[in-house]
């Protein structure tokens, strides 16, 4: 019976202590993926906005998207400055002006469909992408050409900030059409009846577009 006192005074702390440490190892390990879920060290972190991304789990993940898109755009674009510039104004002029979250969730998630955009330039989109995208800003200028090497008559449409078409040019086979445009803004091109052919985005430097089918 002594024995058995002994072995029950000195097991049940060792258990209780392993059970806090665990805890608390839980707690560290949890509190360690939030501090890297943010696209920078929470560590560091010291305006009103970086407090809050890091506070925040919602806004902490769509920082990290903002950033892993931004690095595939500088990762495929031919105009680097450009994509830069473009990151730079947002988080000056859009992103550090928020002072709550709801302001954060949105400007995140603005400059997450205008990075889908730029990154969409370096693949191939279906024609029914036209039904969800639109152009959005038009900070920076750019050009398209488009030659149609097709045997009949093809039809270019600017997207608009409402995702319809507008009609921009006629192009005769066996000829081009280039046009100013800005790196957000999708065009759509179409047959003489206006069947969609092809969704297209420009680059940060002119863009020329084939259509061959």
């Amino acid at each position: 019976m002594i024995f058995r006192y002994a072995f029950h005074i000195n097991v049940y702390p060792l258990l209780y202590t392993s059970s806090k440490l665990l805890l608390i190892l839980g707690v560290f390990i949890a509190y360690s993926a939030t501090i890297c879920a943010a696209s920078f060290d929470c560590k560091k972190a010291v305006t009103l906005v970086e407090t809050t991304i890091c506070a925040k789990d919602e806004i902490s993940n769509l920082d990290s998207q903002v950033a892993q898109l931004y690095n595939n755009a500088l990762d495929a674009s031919v105009n680097l400055n450009s994509i830069k510039y473009e990151q730079n104004s947002w988080l000056k002029n859009v992103r550090d002006k928020c002072t709550n979250t709801e302001c954060l969730k949105n400007a995140y998630l603005a400059r997450i469909d205008e990075l889908n955009k730029i990154n969409a330039v370096h693949s191939p989109l279906m024609c029914e992408s036209e039904k969800i995208i639109s152009s959005s800003n038009s900070i920076f200028s750019t050009s398209v050409k488009f030659f149609n090497l097709l045997d009949k008559t093809i039809r270019v449409y600017w997207i608009n900030y409402s995702g319809k078409r507008v009609f921009y040019r006629e192009i005769q086979k066996n000829s081009e059409y280039e046009q100013q445009t800005y790196l957000t803004h999708p065009w759509v091109v179409t047959d003489e009846y206006d069947n969609c052919l092809g969704v297209y985005y420009p680059d940060g430097q002119l863009r020329v577009i084939n259509i061959s089918k």
